[in-house]
């Protein structure tokens, strides 16, 4: 009996083997199972339980946009506010250049117009140099080069303090001093230098006889001495005179106060200022009644290196304070007022010229205040010691008030006696 039911069992066996059926297979410990390698795809039919079959699994496919055996991309971009797929592996956190999920705030240091985030696959920007241009909306650095409307420009344009405004755009280069230009050999310069060597050597030689008398001088700086606590004290400056001035004739500010206006020589040294400006057609109206001091022959030498616009406010304030001068003196022949002293004022704003006018009479001292930025602001304040009394009116007080407040304010010092 016993060998009978041995037999049928192995006959059952084999007959079950024939039509693809396999026994039940025997529980093993789960990590041993899935130690082993994966099997080869089974034939469908009554596989053993835990055996992989041809069926997707949802939790096999990283990702289902990818082809199969591919591993999921990192940084595969999807769709604005969409969440990850179920499928994908967890997301790891973006590298400092890739694009930054929707809804977050854009790095603090990249460039981006104003609330739009970081463009995809852009490198991380780096801090803007201190010259770089800032972005839309954002003022100019300090030191940045700005257009129109923008800071003033560098040295080259910019102006110092105080110096007078350009009328109209007036043009930004100096009208310099033409002693090197070759104007010296022009016919009207070597025509009046030799007027006035054979001419005016007389005129000129008179006064220097007279005022270096050691009773000319000495006698206005005991008459006037008391004028001195009120900030007044030409009468203390010496007597410089230049005898050959005339060689200077080819500077064209000098010449301007001694010789009649020459189209000829004029118009080639200002060029299109003369159109700009007309009036520097137009001859000084008191010829030759500043005698030629080393003071005043100096100091149109410097006006003549000046911008364009100083020379044409001096010319002005020159003219008015000749007019004045002229109106409070009378009768004053040629050479007759002296400057003996000059003080220019910082930033080119301006100068205070001292000196005399004498007509052979009476010797009447002036300080005045040349404005080189409106020739009617200019200054002139003369006093006369007549019949020995020498103390000035409460109106000449004012006015030197005002005229020495006024230097200061220019940034001048008021000066006292310098005997």
């Amino acid at each position: 009996m016993k060998l009978f039911i041995a037999l049928t069992l192995t006959l059952t066996a084999w007959g079950a083997q024939s039509w693809g059926e396999q026994p039940a297979a025997k529980p093993q410990d789960p990590a041993v199972q899935a130690a082993k390698p994966p099997q080869g795809t089974p034939r469908r039919g009554n596989a053993p339980a835990g055996t992989p079959t041809s069926k997707k699994q949802p939790t096999e496919k990283p990702d289902a946009k990818q082809g199969a055996g591919q591993p999921p991309k990192p940084d595969a971009k999807q769709g604005a506010g969409q969440p990850p797929k179920p499928n994908q592996p967890a997301a790891q956190p973006p590298k400092p250049d890739a694009k930054q999920g929707a809804g977050q705030p854009p790095k603090p240091d990249a460039k981006q117009g104003a609330g739009q985030p970081a463009k995809p696959n852009q490198p991380t920007a780096q801090p803007p140099k201190p010259d770089t241009k800032q972005g839309a909306g954002q003022p100019p650095k300090p030191d940045a080069k700005q257009g129109a409307g923008g800071k003033p420009p560098k040295p080259g344009a910019k102006q110092n303090a105080g110096q007078p405004p350009k009328p109209n755009g007036a043009a930004t280069g100096p009208a310099r001093t033409q002693v090197a230009t070759g104007q010296s050999a022009h016919p009207f310069v070597q025509h009046h230098a030799e007027i006035f060597r054979t001419q005016y050597t007389a005129p000129l030689r008179a006064p220097v006889l007279r005022y270096q008398a050691p009773t000319f001088i000495p006698h206005l700086r005991t008459v006037y001495r008391p004028y001195a606590r009120y900030g007044f004290v030409p009468y203390s400056y010496a007597f410089h005179p230049m005898p050959l001035f005339y060689q200077h004739f080819d500077n064209p500010v000098v010449l301007w106060f001694y010789a009649p206006y020459d189209d000829s020589f004029y118009r080639p040294l200002y060029a299109s200022y003369v159109v700009r400006y007309p009036e520097l057609t137009h001859p000084f109206a008191r010829l030759r009644i500043y005698y030629p001091t080393e003071e005043f022959i100096n100091l149109n030498i410097s006006v003549s290196a000046y911008p364009i616009e100083f020379q044409i406010n001096y010319r002005r304030s020159m003219i008015y304070l000749s007019e004045l001068l002229y109106s409070r003196t009378r009768d004053l022949p040629q050479f007759g007022v002296v400057i003996n002293h000059v003080q220019l004022l910082p930033g080119n704003r301006g100068m205070v010229v001292e000196g005399f006018a004498d007509n052979g009479r009476i010797q009447t001292m002036f300080k005045a205040l040349v404005d080189l930025r409106d020739a009617e602001g200019s200054l002139l304040v003369t006093l006369s010691a007549v019949n020995g009394n020498p103390e000035p009116t409460y109106e000449q007080i004012e006015e030197l008030q005002d005229l020495n407040d006024q230097i200061v304010e220019f940034g001048g010092v008021v000066e006292t006696e310098n005997i």
